[in-house]
C-alpha cells in the first residue's frame, strides 16, 4: 500500500532477485502475479485456506474453472429437482387414473391392475426419497452476478456533457492542489485518473460530488443526473445500527424486498445482516458501500480506489459489473491490475493539471512506471 508505480517495480525487482524465501500478506494482484509462486486464501466465512499453485493469473483461471463448474453443478441439480417433481406429480396422476371406483358388491380383485399400481407407487417413493435427500443437502447457489443499472435512458443522452469542469482551483494553506483544472466528460466515457498520494485526486472526486467547495471554478452537472460516489473512507450512514438498518438508511428501501435485494448481490449472508456495522472489517464496510451503490442506480460512477480492501471474488465481480455498465465513470486507481484491465482513457494528475495520456490504460501505465524512476533505495 501507498507505493507509487516506480517504487512498486523497483520492489518487485529486487524480490525478484531475492535468494531467500518469502511470505507476503497482500491484495495487490499485480505485485502476486509479479513475484508470486503458491497463492493460499482464508476464506472470510470459513476461515479456511485454500491453496493455488503458480501466480495470479494461475490463481484467477483455477477459480474461474472452479466457478464454472459450481455453476454447472448447480444447474444440472436444479433440472434434476424439475424432473423429479414432475415425475411424482405425473406418475400419481396415472396411479389415481388407473384405479376404477370400487364395487362393494363384487369381491374380485384384478391382481395385475394391484401389481402396476404397487410398481408404480414404488417408483413415485423412490423418487421422492431422492427428492427428499437432494433438498436436505443442496448445492448452493451461486451469486448473481452485479449489476450497476443507471436511473437513465443512456441512448437518449449519448452526446450529452453529463459533467464539465471549468478553472478549478483548490489550495491549502497557500499549497495549490488542483490548478485551474478543466474536462468535460460525456454520456458513456470511461476515465481512470491516476497520480501519487496527495496529487488531489480525491480531492477532485470530492469537489464534482459535491462534497467540497472549490477555491475557484465551477462544476457543473447535468439536469437530472445522480452521481454515484464510492469514496475511500469506507465511512457508512448508521455506523450505530446493523448490516441491514445501513443498507436501507435514506434510500427508501423496506421489508422482505430489501432484504432479498441485499442477499441477491451476494456480497452478504442472511447472517451477516444483523450484525452491527461497528464490528464490521475494511472490506466488510467497502462491500456495504458497494450494496448501497448498487441500489442507488447512479447515473455517473465516481470510485475513489474502488478495489482498496476488497477479496479477489468480489474485486472480479465489481470489475465485471463495472465492465457491463453503460454510464461514464471516473475512477481514481493505484490498483494496476485494475488500471491494466480498464475499457476507457488513462488521466494523470500531475503538478494540479490534468494530463492525458493517449493509447489504452495498459500501455499509459507502462510508460509512466519507466518515465518516473524510483527513489534511490539501498538494500544490503
Amino acid at each position: 500500500n501507498h507505493l507509487d508505480f516506480a517504487a512498486l517495480g523497483w520492489l518487485e525487482s529486487y524480490l525478484a532477485g531475492y535468494a531467500g524465501g518469502i511470505v507476503a500478506a497482500s491484495h495487490d494482484r499485480a505485485f502476486l502475479n509479479h513475484t508470486a509462486t503458491r497463492i493460499v486464501e482464508i476464506d472470510e466465512r470459513t476461515h479456511t485456506a485454500t491453496e493455488y499453485a503458480g501466480n495470479y493469473a494461475a490463481y484467477e483461471r483455477e477459480r474461474e474453472r472452479q466457478q464454472a463448474a459450481w455453476l454447472a453443478e448447480f444447474e444440472a441439480q436444479q433440472e434434476e429437482i424439475r424432473e423429479l417433481r414432475r415425475a411424482i406429480r405425473l406418475t400419481g396422476r396415472k396411479v389415481a387414473h388407473n384405479r376404477a371406483p370400487r364395487d362393494p358388491a363384487k369381491m374380485a380383485y384384478d391382481f395385475k391392475g394391484g401389481r402396476v399400481d404397487i410398481a408404480i407407487a414404488r417408483n413415485v417413493h423412490a423418487a421422492e426419497e431422492r427428492l427428499r435427500r437432494i433438498e436436505a443437502d443442496p448445492v448452493a447457489r451461486p451469486p448473481s452476478a452485479l449489476r450497476i443499472l443507471p436511473s437513465f435512458d443512456v441512448a437518449e443522452a449519448r452526446s450529452a456533457e453529463i459533467i464539465s469542469v471549468a478553472n478549478l482551483t483548490q489550495s491549502w494553506d497557500g499549497d495549490v492542489v488542483l490548478d485551474d483544472v478543466s474536462f468535460v466528460i460525456g454520456s458513456g466515457e470511461r476515465i481512470v485518473l491516476v497520480g501519487p498520494n496527495g496529487a488531489g485526486k480525491s480531492t477532485l472526486l470530492n469537489i464534482i460530488a459535491g462534497r467540497l467547495q472549490p477555491t475557484t471554478g465551477d462544476v457543473h452537472v447535468a439536469r437530472g443526473i445522480h452521481l454515484g460516489y464510492l469514496d475511500q473512507s469506507a465511512d457508512i450512514p448508521g455506523q450505530s445500527g446493523t448490516v441491514l438498518d445501513a443498507y436501507r438508511q435514506g434510500l427508501g428501501l423496506h421489508g422482505q424486498d430489501a432484504i432479498d435485494e441485499l442477499i441477491r448481490y451476494g456480497l452478504f449472508t442472511i447472517e451477516d445482516l444483523a450484525r452491527p456495522v461497528s464490528v464490521l472489517s475494511a472490506g466488510q464496510r467497502r462491500k456495504l458501500q458497494i450494496a448501497r451503490l448498487l441500489a442507488e442506480q447512479p447515473a455517473v460512477l465516481l470510485l475513489d480506489e474502488p478495489t482498496n480492501h476488497l477479496s479477489f471474488d468480489v474485486l472480479t465481480k465489481l470489475e465485471h459489473a463495472l465492465a457491463e455498465y453503460p454510464g461514464p465513470i471516473l475512477a481514481a486507481s493505484h490498483d494496476r491490475w485494475f488500471i491494466e484491465r480498464f475499457a476507457g482513457r488513462l488521466w494523470e494528475l500531475r503538478d494540479g493539471r490534468i494530463v492525458v495520456h493517449h493509447g489504452s490504460p495498459a500501455d499509459a501505465l507502462e510508460h509512466l512506471s519507466k518515465a518516473m524512476p524510483a527513489s534511490s533505495m539501498d538494500v544490503s
